[in-house]
């Protein structure tokens, strides 16, 4: 069962871990991604490869992903619920685990997209969405979360400052090089033309080009 204001909405899969006993069967095919490619499984296991059915032209292609198994069903039973000893309890009372808005926000948005909470208590839904480099709107009538917002929205605009600065900088530093690559070629077009000049006068040129040093010991 799913709600959706409109007739187009987000879905995307979760998947849980690959079973222990496939992992423990393949353990030793694993590259450093926890990933098995056809070509890595050719190579390897070509008893394997030869039962595989749909095998893509392009053998890169992951064959298995230790993340991406059986799809997650809808009953998350492996997300245990806040209890007072945990370190990301804050003590609210209705306050979720930030894995299970984790899930949830990744299952119905994507990157840069907004994620709203009108009910947002102490913003484990916000932390989640901010963290999932998601835009979050939230709204209570609690103050509680007044510091954590102006906190929050301080970093971000020292991180715009920050990068303002940067690309500012990284543009003078450009204009800077064009421009001084402009003023050396005035510089040996107006050399060239004395030279040239001296040269039609049957004069001896010895003016050195631009950016050579002048001889002046005799």
């Amino acid at each position: 069962m799913a709600y959706s204001k409109s007739q187009t909405w987000t879905h995307n899969v979760q998947r849980g871990e690959i079973a222990e006993s496939t992992r423990k069967r393949y353990q030793k095919y694993f590259d450093s991604n926890n990933q098995i490619t056809y070509a890595a499984l050719q190579e390897s296991n070509p008893g394997v490869f030869k039962k595989l059915k749909g095998i893509p032209e392009d053998l890169n292609e992951v064959w298995l992903d230790v993340k991406r198994g059986a799809q997650l069903t809808d009953w998350w039973v492996d997300i245990s619920p806040l209890k007072s000893g945990f370190n990301e309890s804050i003590g609210y009372p209705t306050q979720k685990p930030v894995a299970l808005l984790d899930r949830i926000i990744k299952t119905s948005s994507n990157e840069g997209e907004v994620v709203f909470d009108p009910f947002c208590g102490c913003a484990t839904t916000l932390v989640a969405a901010d963290r999932l480099q998601r835009n979050w709107r939230g709204i209570d009538f609690i103050m509680l979360l007044s510091d954590w917002y102006s906190a929050r929205q301080e970093k971000r605009l020292q991180a715009a400052v920050a990068k303002a600065k940067a690309e500012a900088t990284a543009k003078a530093k450009a204009e800077g090089i064009a421009e001084g690559q402009q003023q050396v070629y005035r510089e040996i077009a107006e050399w060239n033309r004395r030279r040239r000049e001296a040269e039609a006068q049957g004069e001896q040129f010895t003016e050195p080009p631009p950016g050579v040093p002048q001889n002046n010991s005799e």
